[in-house]
């Protein structure tokens, strides 16, 4: 759990240099420095430019690096930005994936599941829903007698979701839990999974089955994406509302724990949060901090982005990265300090903090920079 929650947020411009090409395909290396303040440089160890479109996060796992791009394309590679393989699949990919030792595992937005050979790209398994898949991949484990497998759900806009074995692709379970697309990530508790709908509808199912344990039900009339939610925090599943509340229920009942009032009226794109307190953007700009036991404010931090609709945050081993839609990037460290670090030339579509110093970004033209923070 993080020892830091404060944050204090400021801005900078920098310049790059030092443009070392590789002879690979489409893309080059860069090493640079810039400066971050007087005791502290931000080092770019290795850039890849991959020049396609892509919109999912990054996926790090066992020092393997993934990226998918919106036009089927998938590229492996390690962490000191080598490429290990490439493959091509049929379909859009606008959802993230999952890695579990041998196997990658991505969806197509029109309903198809690849079974990918996680070490040289090859496709093993395709396996067509019939439905059009409306949230990221998700893995959890399926107890059978004498092993534990494991199993891939995710939802669809039918309102269903679906469990399936993912060595097999034998189907475990299917729910049908909303006449809405299900739009969330699906949070995997230690025996439950909890899905958002696009009114903003909270369901709880069973993982072992799919029967539904407990629902929070919207009386929202429309539909919106519900994006960065639900996460849980101390034994409690916290969401949005379609009245821009910030809700919290309790992960075994359902039970409404604590709501807020309505945090913003600007066009809403999701929230960021660590263990202890949750942020939001104001309808002034303002950096909002509320206690995730009470739901109260804790206090406000005017970062100068006024006209910024979203952000996009990662946080790990004691190092928070945040970058705004202006394209502007910043450590988060405790002490109310923000330290800016550089603006990019493109939107910020994912970050992957690495380590105390080092963190990776992704940007929707498909270049992926590893940067390192130097004192």
């Amino acid at each position: 759990m993080r020892a830091n929650l404060f944050f204090h947020i400021a801005f900078l411009f920098c310049s790059l240099s030092s443009i070392n090409y590789a002879a690979d395909n489409n893309f080059f290396i860069h090493q640079s420095t810039v400066m971050v303040d007087s005791t502290n440089t931000l080092e770019k160890i290795w850039e890849i430019n991959f020049s396609d479109e892509t919109t999912t996060d990054l996926l790090l796992s066992d020092n393997k690096i993934f990226i998918t791009f919106t036009n089927g394309l998938i590229y492996c590679f390690d962490t000191k930005g080598k490429e290990k393989w490439v493959t091509e699949i049929i379909g859009n990919i606008n959802n993230n994936s999952v890695h579990y030792k041998d196997l990658f595992l991505t969806v197509t937005d029109a309903g198809d599941l690849y079974s990918i050979n996680a070490n040289n790209g090859e496709i093993l398994q395709v396996l067509g829903t019939g439905e059009d898949i409306t949230t990221d991949l998700q893995l959890i484990d399926l107890p059978n007698p004498g092993y534990v497998s494991k199993g891939v759900i995710f939802g669809t806009a039918s309102g269903n979701i679906y469990c399936y074995d993912i060595f097999s692709f034998e189907l475990i379970w299917k729910a049908n839990l909303s006449d809405k697309k299900i739009s969330s990530t699906p949070l995997v508790l230690r025996d439950k999974i909890v899905f958002i709908d696009s009114k903003f509808s909270l369901f709880c199912v069973n993982y072992k089955s799919g029967a539904l344990i407990w629902n929070y039900l919207s009386s929202s009339a429309e539909e919106s994406p519900v994006i960065g939610f639900p996460f849980s925090s101390d034994k409690m599943v916290i969401t949005l509302t379609a009245q821009n509340e910030i809700l919290a229920v309790d992960q075994l009942s359902g039970k409404k724990i604590w709501i807020t009032k309505s945090i913003t009226k600007k066009p809403f794109t999701g929230l960021s949060f660590n263990q202890k307190e949750v942020f939001y953007f104001d309808e002034k700009g303002i950096l909002v901090f509320i206690n995730v036991k009470d739901g109260k404010e804790s206090f406000k931090i005017d970062p100068g982005k006024k006209e910024i609709s979203n952000y996009i945050f990662d946080s790990n081993f004691d190092l928070d990265i945040i970058a705004f839609s202006d394209n502007s990037v910043y450590k988060l460290s405790g002490d109310k300090k923000i330290e800016p670090l550089i603006r990019l030339d493109d939107t910020v579509t994912s970050i992957k903090v690495l380590s105390e110093k080092n963190f990776l970004i992704k940007t929707l033209n498909g270049t992926v920079t590893f940067f390192e923070i130097k004192s």
